[in-house]
């Protein structure tokens, strides 16, 4: 992958249910499918109170993309929302989403 979405995550109880969707880079409207769209970060997460970073290939973020999506250099909108069914329980933060070059070794 050319660039990595990145970003730090800290869980002080665990994240066991329900998904995390991304979005990221809506230029304009249309609205896209908020069902098909989105990336899925899948449970579980435990980084046992401690910062960790995570790296997701772009193009994994942005295969289901089909709705007015882009680079604009004025800016654009970021979405990160937990969804699905059951409770949610836990305590989780998130710091310094960012989608960077990737660095090849």
């Amino acid at each position: 992958a050319k660039y990595l979405m990145k970003f730090e995550i800290n869980t002080l109880k665990p994240y066991n249910g329900n998904r995390i969707k991304f979005m990221i880079g809506q230029v304009n409207g249309p609205d896209p499918d908020w069902n098909a769209e989105p990336y899925y970060w899948e449970p579980p997460f435990d980084t046992k109170g401690e910062w960790q970073t995570v790296s997701i290939p772009f193009n994994e973020v942005v295969a289901n993309y089909v709705t007015n999506w882009g680079v604009r250099p004025q800016g654009y909108g970021v979405k990160v929302w937990f969804h699905g069914p059951g409770a949610l329980d836990a305590d989780i933060a998130f710091d310094n989403l960012r989608v960077v070059l990737a660095v090849l070794p």
